[in-house]
């Protein structure tokens, strides 16, 4: 047999990887209320692609949303499992590899923001940028870290109900006049 396509190999290489978020919600000013949520999500930052997948092998969407978990026993700390987020070889499509080492890395950058309610006397913390470098090491597995500080995970919120009398009254005197002054 001299036909050499007959002895032909294809090897293909794929890799994955996650990341896990979770942060803190907490309340200054009162305490979390019974069966109390906040809501929070996470999108692309503002001119920017990045993939937003909750499932392994799931498309990509443009947010994902999250409510916060079981409130602490102090009743002003909630946990926020924002869960996982997961990436593919192929979201480093067009990344070049490093002629040394072979990696090819890129960052993603989103924006975590919480949706405001209308209560009154409740004031919110700012969204937040969070920076996600995903590296291809050439093990199958891509690793995946949270570049920024684990603080940008966690919002604080304040209450501060305020509240108002206006009080009118009169001055009435007998048995003499009143003098001035």
């Amino acid at each position: 047999m001299s036909d050499e396509s007959a002895l032909s190999f294809k090897n293909g290489y794929d890799a994955n990887g996650s990341i896990e978020l979770n942060g803190t919600k907490k309340l200054e000013g009162r305490k979390f209320r019974a069966n109390e949520s906040y809501t929070f999500t996470i999108t692309p930052k503002t001119g920017e692609t990045a993939p937003i997948r909750t499932a392994e092998g799931g498309q990509s969407s443009s947010s994902a949303t999250v409510t916060t978990g079981a409130v602490a026993n102090d009743g002003y700390n909630a946990g926020i499992e924002y869960g996982k987020l997961y990436f593919e070889l192929s979201d480093l499509n067009g990344v070049e590899e490093d002629a040394t080492t072979g990696e090819r890395t890129k960052t993603f950058n989103y924006t975590i923001s919480e949706t405001k309610s209308n209560e009154t006397g409740m004031t919110y913390a700012s969204d937040r940028d969070i920076s996600i470098k995903v590296t291809d090491k050439k093990t199958g597995v891509l690793e995946v870290k949270l570049m920024s500080d684990e603080s940008a995970l966690s919002f604080t919120n304040g209450y501060g109900a305020k509240t108002g009398i206006v009080l009118k009254a009169t001055k009435e005197l007998s048995g003499r006049k009143l003098a001035e002054g």
